[in-house]
C-alpha cells in the first residue's frame, strides 16, 4: 500500500512538473528541440536529400515541441522546421534544389500535424488541471485541502519540527441555519482571504474541512500568532447588509518524529 501511495505521489508530481515547468526547464526544452531540428536536417542531408524517407524524422522534435508548449509551440516550431528544410536539396548527389511548392507543402504538413497534436495535448493539460483542482483544492476557497496535505505533506522531511495550527469556525452551523448556504459560502470565502493575509510570512494554508483551516508553519511565535489571530477576530465580516463576527477555536501542535503531540 505504501509503495502504491509513493508511486501515485511521484506520478502526480511528474505531471505537475510537465504542465507547470520552471523557466530553466523551458529554456532546456527549447534548446533540445532546436538541436534535434538541426540534427534531423543534418541526417536528411547526409542520407541523400529531402526526397528520401528520413525527412519524417522531423516529426520527433515537433512532437516534443507540442508536448512541452502545446499547439502554439507546435505551430511555431513546425513553421521553423518547414522553412529550414527549404535550404536542403531534393537530391544531394546532383544538388537539385526543391521547388517552392515542395517545401511549402511540407511546411503546411508540419504545421497542421503539430497543431492537431498540440490541440489534443492542450485539452489533456486542461483536464489534468481541472482534476487537480477538484482533487486537491477546496471548491469554495480554492485553497489546498486535506487530500493535498495527506498526499504531499505527510512525510518526515515535510513535518519534522514544524507546527500545525488549526482554526475551527465555531459559529459555522449557526450561520448556516440562520442565513443559509449562500451567505455561509461568502462568509467562508472572505474569512479565507483574511487567513491568506495571515499566512504571508511563509506559512502554508490548508482548508481541511468546511469549517476548519490549518496553517503549517516552520516557526511559531506566540506573541506574533496571537496578534494576527486578534486581527481576524476583532473585525466583522459584512455580506450585503449582514455583519457576522467569526467565532474561532484555535489549537497549535508541533510535529515530533512525524507524530503530532
Amino acid at each position: 500500500m505504501v509503495f502504491i501511495v509513493h508511486n501515485i505521489k511521484f506520478f502526480i508530481k511528474l505531471i505537475k512538473k510537465w504542465y507547470r515547468p520552471k523557466k530553466l526547464d523551458i529554456v532546456y526544452s527549447i534548446l533540445l528541440i532546436t538541436i534535434l531540428i538541426f540534427l534531423v536536417l543534418g541526417i536528411v542531408y547526409f542520407t541523400g536529400g529531402t526526397k528520401y524517407v528520413y525527412m519524417h524524422l522531423m516529426y520527433i522534435p515537433l512532437i516534443l515541441a507540442v508536448f512541452h508548449f502545446g499547439y502554439l509551440g507546435g505551430i511555431l516550431f513546425g513553421s521553423i522546421a518547414g522553412y529550414l528544410t527549404s535550404f536542403l536539396p531534393l537530391e544531394v548527389a546532383t544538388m537539385e534544389m526543391q521547388s517552392p511548392n515542395n517545401w511549402i507543402y511540407r511546411l503546411l504538413c508540419f504545421v497542421i500535424v503539430s497543431a492537431m497534436y498540440g490541440t489534443i495535448i492542450d485539452i489533456i493539460v486542461k483536464t489534468l488541471k481541472d482534476v487537480e483542482k477538484l482533487t486537491f483544492y477546496n471548491r469554495i476557497t480554492n485553497i489546498a485541502n486535506r487530500k493535498c496535505f495527506d498526499t504531499f505533506f505527510t512525510e518526515k522531511i515535510h513535518l519534522q519540527g514544524k507546527y500545525l495550527a488549526l482554526f475551527e469556525i465555531e459559529n459555522f452551523n449557526q450561520i448556516l441555519n440562520e442565513y443559509g448556504n449562500f451567505i455561509l459560502e461568502d462568509f467562508v470565502k472572505i474569512l479565507s482571504l483574511n487567513f491568506i493575509k495571515m499566512s504571508q510570512d511563509g506559512a502554508k494554508l490548508f482548508h481541511f474541512r468546511d469549517n476548519t483551516f490549518g496553517f503549517l508553519m516552520d516557526h511559531y511565535n506566540l506573541y506574533s500568532f496571537e496578534k494576527k489571530k486578534i486581527e481576524i477576530l476583532k473585525h466583522n465580516i459584512s455580506i450585503g447588509n449582514i455583519s457576522i463576527y467569526p467565532e474561532l477555536s484555535v489549537g497549535v501542535a508541533k510535529f515530533v518524529d512525524t507524530q503530532e503531540r
